[in-house]
C-alpha cells in the first residue's frame, strides 16, 4: 500500500472460504470447463451477431420479395437454413437467438453459480457443445460464404438489394441497395 509517498507492506495469506466444501480438484475441473467455454465464446458471439443481422435483413427482404415468387422461395429457403442455428423449439413470439451461444452462456452460468464439482450432466453438456463447435463453424461458413452470396446475387438481379451480414453499431442488420 502506498499512501502519501510512503509504502507499507504486510504478508497476505489467502484461504478457501470455510463454507466451501469443494476440493481443489473439484474447483480445478470447474475452472477447466469454464475456460473451455470462455475460449469458445468470442467466435460464437461473432456468429450470433451476424445471425441476428441476417435474420433482420431477411425480414426486410421478405417484404420486398413478396411479389416475386421465385425470389421469395429462395429467401424462404435461406431463412430455413438460418433457423437451423436457432433453438429447436423457440418460444412463440420470442426473437431468434443463436442456439450454440445460448447453450454456452447457460452452461457457463451453471458452472459459475456454485463452488462445487461440476454435475455430470453439465460436464457432458460442455463436452457435447465443444465437440459440436467445429461442425457448427463449418455449417456457418457454408451459409455465410456460399449460400448468402448466391442469395444476394439473386436479390440484386431482381433489384431488391442485398443482405449485409455485418451489423452496424446500434443496429442489427442492413440491406444494401445500389
Amino acid at each position: 500500500l502506498t499512501v502519501n509517498g510512503k509504502s507499507y507492506t504486510q504478508p497476505l495469506m489467502l484461504k478457501m472460504d470455510p463454507r466451501v466444501k469443494a476440493t481443489a480438484a473439484d474447483l480445478s475441473e470447474q475452472f477447466t470447463l469454464s475456460k473451455q467455454l470462455y475460449e469458445a465464446r468470442p467466435e460464437l458471439e461473432k456468429m450470433s451477431s451476424i445471425f441476428v443481422a441476417l435474420n433482420d435483413g431477411l425480414a426486410k427482404v421478405k417484404e420486398r420479395a413478396a411479389n416475386n415468387g421465385a425470389i421469395a422461395q429462395q429467401v424462404d429457403d435461406f431463412s430455413k437454413r438460418l433457423v437451423e442455428f436457432a433453438p429447436a423449439s423457440p418460444r412463440p413470439f420470442a426473437s431468434l437467438n443463436f442456439d450454440a451461444l445460448a447453450k454456452l452462456q447457460s452452461l457457463f452460468a451453471q458452472l459459475q453459480e456454485v463452488d462445487s464439482a461440476p454435475r455430470p450432466s453439465v460436464k457432458a453438456a460442455v463436452a457435447d457443445l465443444i465437440a459440436a463447435l467445429p461442425s457448427i463453424a463449418q455449417r456457418w461458413k457454408q451459409l455465410i460464404e456460399h449460400d448468402l452470396p448466391a442469395l444476394n446475387q439473386q436479390l440484386e438481379g431482381a433489384g431488391i438489394g442485398k443482405i449485409e451480414p455485418k451489423p452496424t453499431e446500434g443496429s442489427s442488420g442492413n440491406i444494401d441497395q445500389e
